[in-house]
Protein backbone atom coordinates (compact mmCIF):
# COMPACT_ATOMS: atom_id res chain seq x y z
CA UNK A 1 0.00 0.00 0.00
CA UNK A 2 1.50 3.64 -0.72
CA UNK A 3 0.25 6.60 0.32
CA UNK A 4 0.66 8.74 3.95
CA UNK A 5 -1.12 8.56 7.18
CA UNK A 6 -4.49 10.53 6.61
CA UNK A 7 -4.77 7.80 3.28
CA UNK A 8 -4.20 7.78 -0.13
CA UNK A 9 -4.40 10.60 -2.80
CA UNK A 10 -7.90 9.63 -3.72
CA UNK A 11 -8.84 9.20 -0.28
CA UNK A 12 -7.69 13.12 0.27
CA UNK A 13 -9.38 13.94 -2.69
CA UNK A 14 -13.26 12.77 -1.78
CA UNK A 15 -12.57 14.36 1.56
CA UNK A 16 -11.93 17.36 0.19
CA UNK A 17 -15.07 16.93 -2.62
CA UNK A 18 -16.87 15.75 0.50
CA UNK A 19 -16.00 19.16 2.32
CA UNK A 20 -17.10 21.93 -0.30
CA UNK A 21 -19.96 19.69 -1.10
CA UNK A 22 -21.06 20.02 2.69
CA UNK A 23 -19.84 23.97 3.98
CA UNK A 24 -16.94 22.46 5.91
CA UNK A 25 -14.37 24.71 6.88
CA UNK A 26 -11.23 24.17 8.79
CA UNK A 27 -10.37 26.12 12.45
CA UNK A 28 -6.50 27.69 12.11
CA UNK A 29 -4.83 29.68 14.34
CA UNK A 30 -3.02 32.16 12.48
CA UNK A 31 0.86 33.59 13.82
CA UNK A 32 3.44 35.40 12.15
CA UNK A 33 6.40 33.89 10.53
CA UNK A 34 8.26 35.87 12.90
CA UNK A 35 6.22 34.52 16.10
CA UNK A 36 6.74 30.73 14.54
CA UNK A 37 9.14 29.69 17.89
CA UNK A 38 6.38 30.53 20.04
CA UNK A 39 3.80 28.93 17.89
CA UNK A 40 5.60 26.03 18.15
CA UNK A 41 6.42 25.62 21.91
CA UNK A 42 2.50 26.40 21.93
CA UNK A 43 2.03 23.20 19.39
CA UNK A 44 4.35 20.90 21.16
CA UNK A 45 3.25 21.46 24.66
CA UNK A 46 -0.30 20.70 23.77
CA UNK A 47 -1.89 24.00 23.82
CA UNK A 48 -2.58 24.95 20.48
CA UNK A 49 -6.12 24.21 19.72
CA UNK A 50 -6.79 24.23 15.60
CA UNK A 51 -4.36 23.72 13.31
CA UNK A 52 -1.45 26.31 13.55
CA UNK A 53 -0.89 28.48 10.11
CA UNK A 54 2.11 30.51 9.67
CA UNK A 55 1.60 33.75 7.83
CA UNK A 56 3.78 36.05 5.60
CA UNK A 57 3.49 39.68 4.82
Amino acid sequence: MRGHPSGTAQDVRETMEFSVLHGIRPIVEAVPLNEADAAYRKMLSGAARFRMVLTTG
